[in-house]
């Protein structure tokens, strides 16, 4: 009897002993694979995630002083390095270079751009198209954030950014900034007026329970894969089950849907309301703003409407907006042109998104790549020649419109930025006026 109990323990330590180092070995396994083949990993397509930590101030913070490498674009590798304030790019000059006319960007994945080397990344490219038109030194720094929305810009802004001095703000906003504001507003703490304060995230500020299963799943990456396989099984069986003809023609929460009207008028209104702290925090430092948006996917419908409340959002504030989803339309781009734009981060439509944005400033934004900024656009060239100015859509069926300063600067009293009277932080900068006037530019 003994004997026959200890053979039982012996067979139940081997099975034992076995299970284990199978799992280790497929471990093991997994992780050479990986290695080998990181297109068929489980884990994500870049490691930006790993340089996400939780924050008190502005729910996720990138870690500062960082530098990663990983698979970009067209399989090349990406370079990806943060600065002490945890944005993208070379550690910033405090203060600011005497003369350097400085552009903060703030934006989501499209200003960001992981998957890109930084010589591709928008502020990189307007940078460098500005800078060959302008006596001045001209530095672009890259806010960009993921999945950012303009309720974290304005945190940011407030918490980092705001001390870097900057002459320009430009604040790219599209419309997934609806969905990431609705998962962010019930952990954000507002002032009575409204203005948000802080966006804690929730495990700062309770033990999760759900802790321990990360952990795991970052110790093994073996669960990381069942959960992948697991889910990618779900999603392909759920999808067997319909076909085209029995897709519904509407979807129950698209945009374009007349029952879904008012949740997007409501969702925009509600996501776009944090820009105007950072507008009256830049007013304090004579610090001029412009609002920047495009397309997330192939010239839809969602995109067009949210181009239209913003369009009415800017002309309500007098805010200058650069509205890039109408010139996608206008110009007519190829499909490759607009779907990966917030996606997959392919260089032809960032470049397109960029010489938009730049030719943009070129000509209609009195800085220092401008000798004469009362210079009049030409309204003479076709349409869809012309780059997207800074337009607001008209509610009463009139032609887009220019927004662009009430005062010209004069050229002769200040042609270098350097010679620029100097505003209220001592830069070099010309004071920008804070007054608009509308300017007709016909249809396009």
């Amino acid at each position: 009897m003994i004997l026959r109990a200890c053979g039982w323990v012996t067979q139940f330590v081997k099975a034992t002993l076995l299970l284990t180092m199978s799992i280790c070995g497929m471990e093991v396994g997994l992780r050479v694979w990986e290695a080998y083949a990181p297109e068929h990993s489980p884990k994500p397509a870049s490691s930006l995630s790993t340089l996400l930590v939780p924050s008190a101030r502005q729910y996720q913070e990138l870690i500062p002083r960082t530098e990663r490498t990983w698979p970009g674009t067209n399989g090349q590798t990406v370079r990806f390095r943060t600065n002490s304030r945890g944005g993208r790019g070379e550690e910033l000059q405090t203060p600011k270079p005497q003369g350097t006319f400085r552009v903060l960007w703030l934006g989501n994945e499209t200003v960001l751009a992981p998957m890109l080397d930084e010589p591709l990344t928008p502020p990189h490219l307007v940078r460098t198209f500005l800078q060959t038109r302008s006596p001045a030194p001209v530095e672009i720094i890259n806010g960009g954030f993921p999945e950012s929305c303009p309720l974290l810009m304005a945190l940011q802004y407030m918490n980092d950014w705001a001390s870097t001095e900057p002459d320009l703000i430009l604040i790219h906003v599209d419309r997934s900034a609806i969905e990431r504001d609705r998962q962010l507003r019930r952990f954000t703490h507002a002032s009575v007026d409204g203005r948000p304060l802080c966006c804690t995230h929730p495990s700062l500020t309770a033990p999760s329970a759900a802790q321990p299963a990360r952990d795991w799943r970052e110790r093994w990456r073996l669960i990381d894969l069942t959960i992948a396989w697991t889910a990618h099984l779900w999603h392909s069986q759920t999808a067997q089950k319909f076909t085209d003809d029995q897709l519904p023609t509407r979807s129950p929460g698209s945009f374009s849907s007349p029952d879904s009207q008012n949740a997007l008028i409501n969702g925009t209104e509600h996501t776009l309301r944090p820009i105007l702290t950072i507008l009256d925090l830049a007013k304090r430092s004579n610090t001029p703003m412009i609002v920047i948006t495009s397309p997330v996917s192939q010239r839809t419908p969602e995109d067009q409407s949210f181009a239209k409340l913003l369009s009415e959002f800017c002309q309500t504030h007098r805010l200058p907006l650069i509205n890039a989803t109408s010139t996608w339309n206008d110009q007519n781009l190829s499909d490759a042109m607009t779907i990966p734009i917030a996606g997959n981060q392919q260089p032809p439509a960032i470049e397109q998104y960029s010489q938009i944005v730049a030719q943009t400033l070129l000509e209609n934004w009195p800085g220092p790549w401008r000798v004469n900024p009362s210079r009049p656009v030409d309204v003479s060239r076709p349409s869809s020649e012309r780059q997207p100015l800074l337009t607001r859509e008209s509610t009463s069926g009139l032609p887009p419109q220019i927004l662009r300063p009430s005062t010209p600067v004069d050229p002769r009293s200040t042609p270098m930025l350097q010679d620029g009277p100097r505003n209220q932080r001592g830069t070099g900068s010309a004071q920008m006026p804070r007054d608009h006037e509308i300017v007709p530019a016909g249809g396009f």
